[in-house]
């Protein structure tokens, strides 16, 4: 008789310890799912507020080198108005403005790219690609309206200033 217990109380625990080990195996696997997925929301957020950092900020509290250089007529002009008369005058200067804002108010993991659409024809003006880029599943898209008035008589624009952003 006791050999027949011992030889269930065997089964008993062989059989906890596979329960054991596939419930420990279930929940690796359900709480590695969510780690993995990078939350959109975080995303569009990066697009919605680096449009609004833009339209918004004006070049008197911007605080970058290459704007302080740069000879800009009314600093009361908001980045995006300013980004479109250097635009319009020469577009390297307009990338460089892009490309510095990118480095101070956004993250480097994150793939980002800004147009400027106006007549039909779309320009970029910076593009930050990782090489990561292609398995990004999410695009997300901001856009507005923009313009500048050029010497106070001129007026450049309606565009669309776009800001595409990855996830």
């Amino acid at each position: 008789m006791r050999g027949g217990v011992r030889r269930g109380s065997y089964f008993f625990v062989i059989d906890a310890f596979i329960a054991g080990i596939i419930l420990i195996f279930t929940l690796v696997m359900i709480f590695s799912l969510f780690v993995a997925q990078r939350p959109t929301e975080q995303s569009f957020t990066y697009a919605h507020d680096y449009m609004m950092f833009l339209s918004t900020t004006e070049v008197r509290d911007y605080h970058d080198a290459t704007v302080d250089a740069l000879t800009v007529a009314d600093r009361k002009k908001t980045l995006a108005e300013q980004v479109l008369i250097f635009h319009n005058q020469s577009n390297d200067t307009a990338a460089a403005v892009i490309l510095n804002a990118t480095a101070q108010s956004l993250p480097d993991t994150v793939v980002i790219n800004v147009n400027i659409t106006t007549e039909g024809a779309t320009m970029s003006l910076y593009n930050r690609s990782l090489a990561s880029a292609s398995q990004k599943r999410t695009h997300l898209v901001a856009k507005n309206i923009a313009y500048a008035i050029i010497n106070e008589s001129q007026l450049y624009g309606p565009v669309v200033l776009q800001v595409e952003v990855w996830a």
